[in-house]
């Protein structure tokens, strides 16, 4: 990618009032040359946010009337660049709560240096908040089978053999992902010809998921560079700390329940389309999670049972290719507003 001649269009979402973050956010984001435009989704008009950008020069602002989640937001920005007449620029996706490192636009020029790269390639930006650096220091990296019928990263054969499939690394100061979060995902304009726009149907969670499994069955080596980074203002539902609790725990644990319903549901919907190419060994992985889950995280109460049931309906209706907003997955949220 060329960081020195292309200049670089940044989409950020946001929703609900979150200015104290959105604000950092972009001011991080504006002091950088390497920048011509930063388009803002405004995931729902909660605030007058136009007011606030009006001395913010290189901010275009798009307002959706209500919000569409996470998969609606970032597909209406890469909509409206892909829109353009034009494709010779960059495409930066960030959250409203993340921050780039000072350094990152001359540490993403200097790794270009570094090795003679697959012509289709992009970067996801290291976040050291959310991300363990561990993945730089192995000698093995997740390839494309080895995500075969999985389910939210498990199967029972890494029981047997923790890196199944598993390949070994091409570059020793860099990782090569399959799949990455929208957040600090980099990569050309054009790339949208070949790979198209994130689904709007996942709603909230997992549709980035999707778009970089997406990326990577095009052709695209996505990389990782440990100095090239961007930083995470807020932590994530599923991050606690507790490293046993991350992601399956939290299931239990965090009081936002609608947030792991629609990953759960929605990565569900992926793995049955796009893992899944062997039924039997498939539903082997659904069950034995269901039962990972039951033995090892699920508080043997009744608020344990009836969050399980939640679980496995969301699981189903993900097999069933239930997608969009869910008016009972809503509900959830409004049960624990009342709490």
């Amino acid at each position: 990618m060329d960081f020195i001649n292309t200049k670089t269009k940044v989409v950020v979402v946001t929703y609900g009032n979150r200015w104290s973050l959105l604000s950092k956010t972009l001011n991080s984001v504006l002091k950088f040359e390497e920048v011509d435009e930063v388009v803002v989704v405004q995931n729902g008009n909660s605030y007058d946010l136009s007011s606030k950008l009006e001395e913010l020069s290189k901010v275009t602002l798009i307002k959706k009337n209500k919000n569409t989640g996470s998969a609606g937001g970032f597909w209406t920005g890469l909509n409206y660049l892909d829109s353009k007449n034009i494709n010779n620029f960059n495409i930066l996706i960030l959250d409203d709560d993340n921050l780039l490192d000072a350094d990152v636009f001359n540490q993403l020029k200097k790794v270009e240096k570094l090795h003679k790269y697959n012509e289709k390639h992009i970067w996801s930006l290291f976040r050291p908040n959310v991300q363990g650096d561990y993945i730089f220091e192995e000698s093995l990296e997740k390839s494309k089978a080895s995500f075969a019928n999985t389910i939210n990263g498990f199967t029972f054969i890494h029981i047997f053999n923790k890196h199944y499939r598993y390949k070994k690394k091409k570059y020793n100061d860099l990782v090569k992902v399959i799949t990455s979060p929208y957040s600090g995902l980099i990569f050309p304009a054009k790339m949208l010809s070949d790979v198209g726009l994130p689904s709007r149907n996942f709603y909230l969670y997992s549709d980035d998921i999707d778009f970089t499994f997406r990326i990577s069955e095009a052709g695209y080596d996505i990389l990782k560079y440990k100095n090239a980074k961007a930083f995470d203002q807020g932590i994530a539902w599923q991050v606690l700390n507790d490293k046993k609790d991350k992601n399956r725990g939290a299931f239990f644990l965090t009081n936002d329940i609608y947030r792991p319903l629609y990953m759960y549901r929605n990565e569900l919907y992926i793995s049955y389309n796009r893992f899944r190419n062997n039924n039997f060994i498939f539903w082997i992985n659904y069950y034995l999670l269901q039962i990972w889950m039951i033995v090892d995280y699920m508080p043997k109460n009744k608020d344990g049972i009836n969050k399980f049931l939640l679980l496995k309906r969301a699981m189903r209706q993900g097999v069933h290719g239930s997608l969009g907003k869910s008016l009972w997955i809503e509900k959830t949220k409004e049960k624990s507003n009342d709490c």
